[in-house]
């Protein structure tokens, strides 16, 4: 990565993507690869079993036994000045403190989105 850019970065959406614009140029990023690195970032964490499909009982049922992949519905990007706000939910592994998972998995995913993408995410 070029050392010399300098920290003039700017993060806007434009429907449903995100862009970072620094004096080299823009980059934009659509909602399913932040929706991604999300996943990823989560399922990493460990004491995360999966990230929840939905509440609609025949799509977790047919996650569970695989014949669906997690899709789209189950993770959430609102975007507010900027900053991607990301709602999730999980399946914890049983007997894990759920409050430190939670910060764990936060932190995870703020991370994530930073080293990847370049964006500050706002809220986890």
């Amino acid at each position: 990565m070029d050392k010399d850019i300098k920290s003039t970065k700017t993060t806007r959406v434009v429907s449903n993507k995100m862009e970072s614009t620094t004096e080299k140029g823009t980059v934009k990023f659509n909602d399913s690869v932040v929706s991604s690195i999300v996943k990823t970032a989560a399922c990493s964490t460990k004491g995360v079993v999966r990230v929840a499909s939905s509440s609609n009982f025949f799509e977790s049922l047919s996650h569970i036994i695989g014949h669906t992949k997690t899709n789209d519905h189950s993770i959430k990007i609102e975007t507010v000045n900027g900053s991607p706000n990301i709602f999730l939910k999980i399946i914890a592994k049983y007997g894990i403190n759920i409050p430190d998972l939670a910060k764990e998995v936060q932190l995870n995913i703020i991370q994530k989105i930073k080293e990847l993408t370049g964006i500050d995410a706002g809220k986890v």
